[in-house]
């Protein structure tokens, strides 16, 4: 986490370094910094929440930006994943 967007972008862009990745240059991450919002969508993996694995500081902190993203005009959408829960244990047999 970063404590804002603009040093999130800064930092994606130093591990990414000035290598193409899937067709995007580190350049376009600083860009995108002064996109406009309301443009991105994010998606909420309504499984990650309110369950035995899940902190509940952290789950909290998600939500809190996950408000404060919607306030500034990103559109926020639900995604179900069921199998998600079942993950630990997929990862446990390994």
């Amino acid at each position: 986490m970063a404590a804002d967007l603009g040093t999130a972008g800064e930092v994606r862009s130093t591990i990414a370094g000035e290598e193409l990745h899937e067709g995007v240059s580190s350049d376009d991450y600083r860009a995108d910094m002064s996109a406009d919002i309301n443009v991105f969508t994010v998606g909420v993996l309504e499984e990650g929440f309110v369950w035995h694995a899940a902190d509940s500081g952290v789950e909290a902190r998600v939500r809190s930006v996950i408000d404060l993203l919607e306030t500034a005009g990103v559109t926020v959408q639900t995604v179900l994943g069921p199998a998600h829960r079942d993950s630990l244990q997929l990862f446990a047999a390994l």
